[in-house]
């Protein structure tokens, strides 16, 4: 059986597994943390997974294609280079060659919100819908688009920002170096921020879950943001469904309702009918998935 190795490179761990063309991931992930030390450490802690990855499925008869690999930050995916990461040591790292030329194998790079994006699309969330709009809310926010059922990158693979879309213009101070971007209002770092007593966003939510009323007045605020977002979204780009992941869509009904409201009343009709708003499905495993999905499409199939 032909396979593609998926491998979504995170702030904290590199996770890698075999994927089918159909989205079906074989065996188990591997992982690892994520090396920091500098650009070398990086390609070669992917290195490594990746070469554990392919041992694997060499055990279990399959034979790999080629290998998608998903990373957070700006990407010039025509060129395969990570133009620069929030998270990870990449500045102008064309990663994909330097992979390749390991590994021997075709290697396609991409930004981990897209292929997540992708990912929910074909095998997800949005199962068979042509038009989709990702948030991931994490200690940041990141964005996807599926537009007429392909990955849409933009002129030079640096669109769907859309946590720095302006949502208060003037308002707080982004790390981007803008002010009033929707990330300053809708990510872990706001929700932190609104509850004010020194905890992270994944305390706060387990608060909230648990009914504090702090907590739950700071899960409000995000959600009433991010449904600004939503209606943005769903005015701009008329999708079938938005599709909200991340760490923070962990708190499900609680962020997701009332962010629904707000696009109810805020976005144009009929988009804000047609759009349906839903957590994703695929969790942690979305970037792998994603990353090899993307593989397959473009390299492979």
């Amino acid at each position: 059986m032909d396979v593609v190795v998926g491998v979504d490179i995170g702030g904290t761990k590199v996770a890698a597994g075999r994927v089918t063309a159909q989205g079906t991931v074989r065996g188990s992930l591997r992982t690892v943390p994520t090396p920091t030390e500098d650009a070398d450490a990086v390609v070669s802690g992917v290195v490594a997974v990746v070469r554990d990855v392919l041992a694997d499925g060499k055990a279990a008869g399959e034979s790999p294609v080629a290998v998608g690999i998903g990373c957070a930050g700006t990407i010039d995916w025509a060129r395969g280079v990570v133009v620069v990461s929030p998270h990870v040591p990449l500045t102008e790292t064309p990663l994909a060659s330097l992979v390749a030329g390991q590994i021997g194998l075709p290697v396609i790079l991409d930004n981990d919100a897209n292929v997540a994006a992708l990912a929910e699309a074909r095998v997800g969330a949005g199962r068979g819908s042509r038009h989709l709009v990702m948030f991931t809310l994490g200690t940041g926010v990141g964005g996807g688009l599926i537009l007429d059922g392909r990955l849409y990158r933009g002129s030079t693979g640096a669109a769907a920002e859309l946590g720095h879309t302006v949502v208060a213009a003037g308002g707080e101070m982004c790390r981007c170096g803008g002010r009033g971007c929707l990330e300053e209002y809708a990510s872990g770092r706001a929700l932190e921020r609104y509850y004010g007593k020194g905890l992270t966003g994944v305390e706060v939510g387990r608060l909230a879950a648990r009914g504090d009323p702090g907590a739950l007045a700071a899960v409000a605020q995000v959600s009433r943001w991010l449904g600004v977002g939503l209606t943005n979204a769903a005015n701009t780009f008329n999708p079938e469904v938005i599709v909200v992941g991340g760490g923070l869509s962990e708190l499900g009904e609680l962020l997701l309702a009332p962010a629904r409201e707000v696009m109810a009343t805020s976005a144009l009709c009929p988009n804000r009918d047609i759009a349906r708003v839903v957590g994703a499905a695929l969790g942690n495993d979305a970037g792998v998935l994603g990353a090899a999905l993307l593989a397959w499409e473009d390299a492979v199939l």
